[in-house]
């Protein structure tokens, strides 16, 4: 929650410092353990989640659905030196 709070603060100074504004939408709830959301450039009709158990799901922003089956997968491997 604080570290929530802290970020939220410096993306709003940040934003007054360049002149911009910067606004929140919430697209999806009930969606655990969320890590990343990203959407490929232009595409305003899909945002793909990335959750802590490397789970990528899709998220239709036209309907506010998520996709009932994973997108695919990610799985992250220590480096060894």
């Amino acid at each position: 929650m604080k570290k929530t709070i802290i970020l939220s603060l410096a993306l709003m100074l940040a934003a007054r410092l360049y002149g911009q504004s910067l606004s929140a939408v919430r697209v999806a709830t009930n969606v655990p353990s969320v890590l990343y959301a990203t959407a490929p450039s232009g595409d305003t009709h899909r945002l793909f989640i990335v959750r802590q158990g490397g789970q990528i799901h899709l998220l239709n922003l036209d309907t506010g659905t998520l996709n009932p089956t994973q997108f695919g997968k990610t799985e992250v491997r220590p480096r060894t030196a």
